[in-house]
């Protein structure tokens, strides 16, 4: 059996416009040779090779709006299948549209999911353009909405090392804080996303971790000592200080406010919250392009907004 390999895939995905599993199978049949696999993939469409429907929209950019009262923001993913077509200012144009559409619509009306957006024929239709005029599929990854009410302000950040974020950019974050004055909760929203963007927290506070989880990391902790030849002999006591030191050091890495600051690494975020007096933040979501899931963490009573990459797209 002739391995295959991904450029095999990649070649046959180019010949034919299948999609990755499609043309994976077919090597496979033929046995790794391309012109058996083409007939095949033919055979088994038809007569049709599979069209932008069924290729990877994996490419793509993020975009953030905030309102001007800074108590409405919004993530928009949209996917492309080549970072080309990322960078092209009809696409970002297009990311920026869906984006004020998301925060267009009242508190409480706003679509819950992307198909419930997409019912929006206007808009539907739109995508549906630009796709053709693109050439390629073109995917709403996804959204996410956070509606703050009055006292509460949302911040927002896009990483973007080849410009601006006002153009999109592959990282993008929204954060929710309260408790101080707006200019003072503008900043520190700012701060707080930029360093998000960089750290990928999972947890907004220790107490969101769920006692399962460090539970696990407990128990893998205890494995990893135990095998290690270092601590062979070592008594209980010693072992247990490895594994609450493994924990701790796992709760710094995934929680936001036991981070360290990415600005200044002597400082925690919890101390950098605390320089603004009375501030704490509500939530944050992160999105970076392709991931497959999303979580927002703190709290989560977003107005709209989940993952389905993929799942709702034009051709």
């Amino acid at each position: 059996m002739a391995a295959v390999t991904a450029q095999m895939v990649g070649q046959l995905r180019e010949k034919t416009g299948a999609g990755m599993m499609q043309a994976k199978k077919a090597l496979v049949e033929a046995d790794g040779d391309m012109d058996a696999a083409v007939t095949i993939i033919r055979k088994t469409s038809k007569g049709k090779v599979e069209g932008r429907s069924d290729r990877a929209a994996a490419e793509g950019i993020v975009v953030s709006l905030v309102n001007e009262n800074k108590t409405v923001g919004v993530l928009v993913e949209l996917n492309s299948e080549t970072d080309f077509v990322a960078r092209n200012e009809a696409f970002r144009a297009l990311a920026r549209q869906v984006a004020q559409k998301v925060a267009a619509y009242a508190p409480g009306q706003v679509p819950k999911d992307n198909d419930a957006l997409l019912a929006d024929a206007s808009l539907a239709e739109t995508i549906t353009e630009a796709a053709g005029r693109i050439g390629e599929k073109i995917a709403l990854g996804r959204f996410e909405r956070f509606g703050a009410p009055e006292g509460n302000v949302v911040g927002a950040y896009v990483h973007n090392p080849g410009g601006s974020g006002d153009e999109g950019g592959k990282i993008g974050v929204l954060v929710e804080a309260t408790g101080a004055d707006a200019a003072a909760l503008t900043t520190l929203t700012r701060e707080i996303a930029l360093h998000i963007a960089s750290a990928n927290p999972m947890y907004l506070a220790e107490s969101d971790v769920a006692p399962g989880i460090l539970d696990k990391e407990s128990e893998i902790a205890l494995a990893q000592a135990q095998a290690d030849p270092k601590m062979a002999g070592k008594p209980q006591q010693v072992l247990d200080n490895v594994v609450k030191g493994r924990v701790r050091k796992f709760l710094e890495d995934t929680v936001l406010l036991k981070q360290a600051y990415v600005r200044d690494p002597a400082k925690t975020i919890e101390q950098l919250v605390k320089e603004t007096n009375g501030a704490s933040i509500v939530r944050f979501v992160r999105f970076r392009v392709g991931e497959t899931y999303t979580q927002v963490a703190g709290v989560n009573d977003t107005e709209g907004g989940h993952t389905a990459n993929g799942a709702s797209s034009a051709q």
